[in-house]
């Protein structure tokens, strides 16, 4: 069992969709989550700022970010409306003696698209991915106090 469980709840699954009204007309938005395995420049662009904004201290680089892609145990997720990714979250896995572990890391939402449950829809996939592709895996999710 995860050591984190997020409940369920109307809004969870990997597409959620909410209006926006636009001249007296409402368009329809549609947030996606999908794992990231290449990107392109604007992914790493959009990645970069997103990871600047988790921590500003951090030098990551474009080739950093592709390689964390690419790698089987690493797992890229990102929270993506028309065309930009709005947050993104890193599932990590590792193999021991007593069985597979996963820890969610990095995650962080654009400071434009705060306070919509995207954090919570991102660990939400995190741990339905891990219970479809990796069971048995334990989760754990950590994070410093001052981001709580």
């Amino acid at each position: 069992m995860p050591a984190f469980e997020v409940p369920d709840q109307e809004g969870r699954a990997a597409k959620s969709g909410s209006h926006t009204g636009r001249g007296g007309k409402n368009k329809l938005k549609i947030m996606e989550i999908i794992r990231l395995r290449t990107l392109t420049e604007q992914n790493i662009s959009e990645l970069l700022a997103l990871l600047e904004v988790l921590d500003d201290t951090a030098r990551v680089t474009p080739q950093m970010l592709r390689f964390a892609a690419a790698n089987e145990t690493t797992c890229l997720f990102a929270a993506v409306e028309e065309g930009h990714i709005l947050g993104c979250a890193t599932l990590c896995v590792s193999c021991h003696p007593l069985g597979r572990k996963g820890g969610i890391e990095d995650v962080v939402v654009s400071p434009t698209a705060r306070r919509k449950h995207i954090g919570r829809q991102l660990i939400g996939h995190i741990i339905e991915f891990a219970r479809e592709e990796l069971s048995p895996v334990e989760l754990q999710l950590t994070s410093r106090p001052e981001r709580t």
